[in-house]
């Protein structure tokens, strides 16, 4: 086989793989972005005692701690989809 032979026969693996690759990454982006403004917003009730105002913080600290799970798990599904991806093919060539 050459070049051109091996390219052709794993260009569908490499652009399905980079496609899931970019959505994964910019769905961890717009996630950085939705905890930024979680962020923010918790901000604007710092230091204020009322029950309201605690109910509030309280709502947006479970809310970043949410959006935290969701940035993990979706950095590793990236992880696995980059690395098991390459895995799996050189396991392939190596028979395993």
């Amino acid at each position: 086989m050459d070049y051109e032979e091996i390219k052709q026969k794993y260009a569908p693996k490499v652009q399905e793989r980079a496609r899931k690759t970019t959505n994964l990454t910019t769905k961890i982006e717009h996630l950085e972005g939705m905890k930024a403004d979680a962020i923010k917003s918790r901000e604007e009730f710092r230091g204020i005692m009322d029950r309201e105002c605690r109910e509030r913080w309280d709502y947006y600290t479970d809310r970043i701690n949410e959006l935290n799970k969701r940035i993990e798990t979706a950095r590793q599904e990236r992880d696995d989809v980059q690395i098991g991806g390459i895995a799996e093919d050189v396991f392939n060539q190596m028979g395993i």
